[in-house]
């Protein structure tokens, strides 16, 4: 059972059964927005066990399936993928992003529909689900250092500094930005300033795309909220947002644009998160009043 918006019309490219496809201009306007685009998207990983049928302890490699003949389309918003755990999530994310080893990997990606097929990662943001911030550096540091380092030569150092300053006023992160982040010995910032702080490590780019790996994960209702309205008002700039998440409470999840639902490798429901509800009670699946919503997707999926 699947419901998706309108499908994309994808031109046949000739070129590798693996393509993927991004704007010419190289400079970032997020105020443009992007489409993303996947058809026919099937993923393998190769695993390793222990072979029984041999006289002696070997180990035998074979394939698993993890993605299964996967097509749809991510607009400007905010796009949520969501699915029990161990079933394609990270592995859909990965591949949207380029971050994933091609082999093994069938099927189309596009952006746009201009093809690109160097330094597309460079131009997407990616926030890993476990934080990669310095815990002895402030908020406004931790964002110069991802400036300083990822942004090209071309940008002179009070430009760096006018993005960064940009960064921290659109996460609303102003407050902290002098205090040092802190670690598990050192008290620092909020769970939610954290997230935020990795958030802004990659708008320092000015990504069209951003993909985030579970980024409620760990953090208290109220922290998870403030992540995903910030996520929220930045998707109104233009900004595509794509992102994991497994169990979010109401008051987040009426924030999201769209919803892809992932079951046993496949898609069960790609459309407006509004929408959700009607299309599983037409199939005969009706959530009672007062049952948490995500628990019934995730049950019926």
């Amino acid at each position: 059972m699947s419901h998706s918006q309108e499908k994309p019309t994808i031109n046949d490219n000739n070129a590798n059964p693996t393509t993927i496809i991004l704007e010419e201009d190289s400079e970032i306007n997020r105020t443009q927005g992007s489409t993303l685009t996947f058809k026919s998207t099937n993923s393998y990983i190769n695993i390793q066990k222990f072979c029984n049928a041999c006289p002696l302890p070997c180990l035998q490699k074979t394939q698993k399936q993890i993605l299964t003949n996967i097509s749809d389309i991510f607009r400007t918003g905010m796009n949520a993928i969501m699915g029990p755990t161990a079933y394609g999530k990270s592995s859909l994310l990965d591949l949207l992003a380029d971050r994933k080893d091609r082999e093994g990997f069938e099927g189309e990606i596009l952006v746009n529909g201009k093809l690109r097929t160097q330094n597309y990662k460079y131009h997407v943001g990616y926030v890993v689900q476990d934080d990669i911030v310095s815990g002895f550096l402030t908020v406004k540091e931790n964002i110069m250092f991802s400036a300083n380092v990822r942004l090209s030569t071309k940008y002179i150092a009070d430009e760096k500094s006018k993005i960064v300053e940009d960064v921290i006023l659109q996460l609303g992160l102003g407050k902290c930005a002098g205090t040092t982040v802190g670690n598990d010995l050192k008290r620092g910032v909020t769970g939610g300033e954290r997230k935020r702080t990795n958030i802004g490590m990659e708008l320092v780019l000015s990504p069209r795309i951003l993909f985030l790996d579970e980024p409620t994960t760990g953090l208290d209702s109220s922290m998870a909220r403030s992540v995903i309205e910030c996520l929220h008002q930045l998707s109104r700039t233009g900004c595509t947002i794509v992102f994991s998440i497994h169990q979010p409470r109401y008051s987040i999840f009426k924030l999201f644009d769209t919803l892809f639902l992932l079951s046993a490798r496949r898609c069960t429901y790609h459309g407006p998160t509004d929408s959700v509800l009607n299309f599983f009670s037409s199939v005969g699946f009706s959530c009672e009043e007062h049952n948490n919503l995500a628990e019934f997707l995730l049950d019926v999926s």
